[in-house]
């Protein structure tokens, strides 16, 4: 079924040159969720990339503070997700109201999103993906306030846990000193997004500013941060501090960090009635899914073959699940300290000798010997898999450039295509050849921002560091 023969727009939620949210209604349960269109026409291939791998992402994440992937379309040459409807808005409207109010968030709140964020983010590092723009913005809230992490459009699946990512992408008052200066970096990055959104949410402002890119990059790469408000709970400025190291080696963990009494308190006294998952713990490959399955079905062999089955034996089969498998169960007894056990683990992972332990069986001990003849089958079983899918995704892959694949990864002109998506293309380049020539003859920031909104008006002070970007990486150096 198409998106329109099950779907009915609502109203609209949010909106820029290429993209645009709303707010839909299920047709048939009359259910009410979030729908992102995408116009794939007005992008290149390095931005269809990025929306693609958004509905790719979600589709694979179960978390409870994470934005839930109903399904996606690519209709009239727009991709459309289908996601969990978050009717409490963003961190970033909480932070902006408070702000305009002359308010402080109450501590005891600061400190529950803080959590939630921080093991959704746990969660994603498990899962080997970097989310690469955790800002307030893309921190959404249900009606109950209850967190859940969005904007996957340029988080980055990593091949192995130690692998790094190399493309300076992201919100420039969250960028990290390593992504300021093209590093490579690991989820160490993604702390330093949380340690400034921690702050944000204590003092409503930015742990970094400045006028331009150059002298915000300068203040994170030698500066401390702007001091916190005198009222703060100690405990949470060294939070604060110790994930805004310079160093990504000498940064806080996330397993440190949510250890620290003032969140280790709230993870025991917090009521964690929530949907689990009954999913493994990690993605597995092909192989490692076909021999899982050998090993559970030769294990049941050898539980048959017994006169009785012990409560032992028993429980011992509700270790596997199948790692595809939808099914939720709602618990009250579920312990949050399972959450920061490791550094990048949220739940603790078992390793195949600590599930399986009936090496003396010899049905067991004939699988174990075939483990490393299942490559082929394991390949043929996940082509079945996945062909429906490589159907589905088709029509989109159609609408890349034969070149699309030679695209260069230059930075510049990704801020480039991320500023013409905010500003308009002929808005953009005015402003870009302004700036530019102003650059170059060192006219001062605040003399160029008078000319700015003399010209160009209000809106574009407001985004002149996403031009200011393009010019910085143009020339780095």
């Amino acid at each position: 079924m198409s998106f329109t023969s099950k779907y009915q727009e609502l109203e609209p939620i949010g909106r820029t040159e290429f993209r645009s949210v709303y707010r839909v209604q299920h047709k048939v349960t009359n259910d009410i969720y979030a729908a992102k269109k995408i116009c794939l026409m007005g992008l290149d291939a390095k931005e269809i990339q990025y929306s693609y791998q958004e509905a790719k992402v979600l589709h694979w994440l179960h978390h409870p503070n994470i934005v839930q992937y109903i399904e996606s379309f690519v209709e009239n040459n727009e991709l459309i997700i289908v996601m969990e409807y978050c009717e409490g808005g963003d961190l970033a409207h909480q932070i902006k109201s408070h702000k305009e109010r002359n308010m402080q968030i109450p501590i005891p709140q600061i400190i529950s999103w803080f959590v939630q964020v921080a093991c959704s983010l746990q969660y994603l590092h498990k899962q080997r993906i970097l989310h690469r723009d955790i800002k307030a913005s893309n921190i959404y809230l249900t009606k109950d306030l209850v967190v859940k992490i969005g904007d996957f459009g340029i988080s980055k699946m990593l091949e192995h846990t130690n692998d790094v990512a190399c493309t300076v992408v992201g919100t420039p008052y969250y960028m990290s000193p390593e992504v300021c200066q093209n590093k490579p970096y690991t989820n160490k990055s993604d702390i330093w997004s949380l340690g400034c959104l921690l702050y944000e949410l204590c003092n409503l402002r930015f742990p970094f500013v400045a006028n331009n890119l150059l002298t915000l990059i300068t203040k994170i790469l030698n500066e401390p941060p702007d001091p916190l408000d005198a009222d703060l709970p100690n405990e949470l400025g060294f939070a604060i501090k110790s994930m805004l190291v310079k160093d990504m080696s000498a940064r806080a963990s996330l397993a440190a960090v949510l250890n620290l009494p003032i969140f280790f308190k709230y993870i025991q006294e917090y009521n964690w009635t929530i949907n689990v998952e009954k999913s493994v713990e990690r993605f597995e490959t092909p192989t490692e899914r076909l021999r899982r399955r050998k090993r559970e079905e030769a294990e049941k062999k050898a539980l048959s073959s017994r006169p009785s089955s012990t409560s032992t034996e028993n429980d011992s089969l509700k270790l596997f699940h199948h790692p595809d498998s939808r099914v939720s169960e709602n618990i009250s007894d579920f312990n949050p300290l399972d959450l920061v056990e490791s550094d990048i683990s949220v739940y603790p992972l078992q390793e195949d000798h600590e599930i399986f332990s009936y090496s003396t069986n010899p049905l067991i001990d004939s699988n174990a010997t075939e483990e490393y003849e299942d490559d082929f089958e394991s390949d043929t079983e996940e082509h079945e898999n996945i062909k429906e899918e490589i159907e589905e995704d088709i029509s989109l892959r159609n609408t890349l450039s034969a070149s699309s694949s030679m695209m260069s990864e230059d930075i510049s002109s990704i801020h480039r295509q991320r500023a013409i998506e905010a500003l308009g293309a002929n808005f953009f380049e005015r402003i870009y050849r302004f700036l530019k020539s102003r650059r170059d003859m060192k006219v001062p920031d605040d003399v160029i921002y008078g000319e700015v909104e003399r010209n160009f008006g209000k809106n574009a002070v407001n985004n002149l560091y996403l031009v200011d970007q393009v010019i910085f990486y143009e020339n780095p150096s």
